[in-house]
């Protein structure tokens, strides 16, 4: 496996046994999903433009729940 496999598999890992909770969205055009997990923590993952900005390349997670507009 290579770096960025491994470190995408990684991360995207920790969203393992979550529930989605909502589809979010924050306005300016970025749109995500929140989750909740058993232990009820929360987290947020972000589908970020690729580098160009033409389109989806990458995403973000956050362990925090997202209290803007969904």
């Amino acid at each position: 496996m290579d770096k960025q496999t491994k470190f995408y598999t990684e991360q995207l890992s920790q969203l393992v046994g979550g529930k989605v909770r909502s589809v979010i969205n924050d306005g300016k055009g970025f749109f995500g999903l929140e989750l909740i997990f058993p232990n009820k923590k929360e987290k947020v993952i972000w589908f970020l433009q690729d580098d160009e900005g033409n389109g989806p390349g990458s995403f973000e997670i956050n362990g925090e729940s997202y209290n803007g507009q969904t």
